[in-house]
């Protein structure tokens, strides 16, 4: 046991200043890592809501008020995936500046 142990801590040895020397990825990696899984979720979210106003247009029945609603909430989730995808492009034209 305590050859195998001497063995474990000269390995710990050997090793150790290979991972501290490594390189980390850089903030906008680590940034972008994280805001990827927001960004798909955004998408489809925006979809179902477009899905939704498509939906409600059609079973309107000429209601005005029915109508209405559809083109608002078509609106705002076109205008939600305009805001994704420049946020996106923003985050993307930093990252390739930097």
């Amino acid at each position: 046991m305590k050859k195998f142990i001497s063995v474990l801590i000269g390995l710990a040895i050997f090793v150790l200043p290979l991972t501290t020397l490594a390189q980390g990825p850089n903030l906008f990696a680590i940034a972008s890592d994280l805001t990827d899984p927001f960004f798909k979720i955004l998408v489809a979210v925006a979809l179902l809501f477009i899905l939704y106003s498509a939906f409600t247009f059609i079973t309107a029945g000429g209601d005005p008020g029915k109508i209405e609603t559809a083109k608002s909430s078509l609106a705002y989730a076109l205008l939600g995936l305009l805001v994704a995808f420049m946020a996106k492009a923003i985050g993307s034209l930093f990252q390739g500046l930097i």
